[in-house]
């Protein structure tokens, strides 16, 4: 769970907008979530696939360059 008040808090202090709707740290906290799911999700397939039980910084970023839409959104990350 990521914290929407904080999310909130950090929007204002960010001044982002002049205006920020009380439920935007709310979506953003939504899509963090998913996104961290996704992840998680494809790392430990990835795992799965090298017989391993954890997943390791290897197997992240060998997911995230395995799926193109994910590799988009963070190709200007670089994961060592």
């Amino acid at each position: 769970m990521y914290p929407t008040g904080r999310l909130n808090r950090l929007f204002r202090q960010g001044r982002y907008s002049e205006r920020i709707s009380r439920s935007a740290g709310v979506f953003l906290a939504g899509v963090l979530e998913y996104i961290t799911a996704e992840i998680i999700e494809l790392a430990g397939s990835v795992a799965e696939e090298n017989k391993k039980k954890t997943i390791s910084p290897k197997h992240l970023n060998l997911a995230v360059r395995s799926d193109p839409e994910l590799n988009k959104l963070l190709h200007s990350i670089t994961i060592s």
